[in-house]
């Protein structure tokens, strides 16, 4: 976790980069685990008539988390909205600005500590056939960003 502790002399795009990954894997970590927290499992707030719209509905919230945080980091890799969606989808080259807002000012003062419960998390839910190198998947794609030549 080095590099990551020199996040703030990194060059700007290289640091909204990490910011912007790391949004997402906590945007996805939180609609996978609400996700998962939605299967069928005998509680009786399950059997509340209305309560699996309800949650389905906010999965959708989750879901447009996941796309808004998933723009920004497309973004901060250098995409342009149009090349997102192609030249005919000017709509919804629209609805992607829109969803994506402004960016994070994340500081680095609590980014190892996200990155490090990110890792856990990953490598918790991982599956054998899932392509994990290392015990610290998250952390060591936001520090190829820090060590990597934009």
């Amino acid at each position: 976790m080095n590099s990551i502790s020199h996040l703030q002399s990194a060059a700007p795009a290289a640091r909204a980069l990490v910011v912007a990954e790391l949004e997402l894997a906590e945007a996805a970590r939180r609609a996978s685990d609400f996700a998962r927290g939605m299967a069928p499992n005998g509680h009786a707030s399950r059997l509340e008539p209305g309560s699996l719209v309800y949650d389905a509905l906010q999965l959708i919230d989750h879901a447009r988390e996941v796309l808004a945080a998933a723009t920004r980091h497309e973004r901060a890799r250098g995409a342009d909205y149009a090349g997102l969606v192609g030249p005919d989808s000017t709509g919804l080259a629209a609805d992607l600005m829109s969803a994506a807002g402004p960016g994070s000012e994340t500081r680095s003062e609590n980014i190892a500590e996200r990155l490090f419960e990110l890792d856990t998390w990953v490598c918790h839910h991982s599956e054998p056939d899932d392509p994990i190198e290392s015990r610290h998947p998250v952390t060591d794609s936001a520090t190829r960003h820090l060590t990597r030549p934009l």
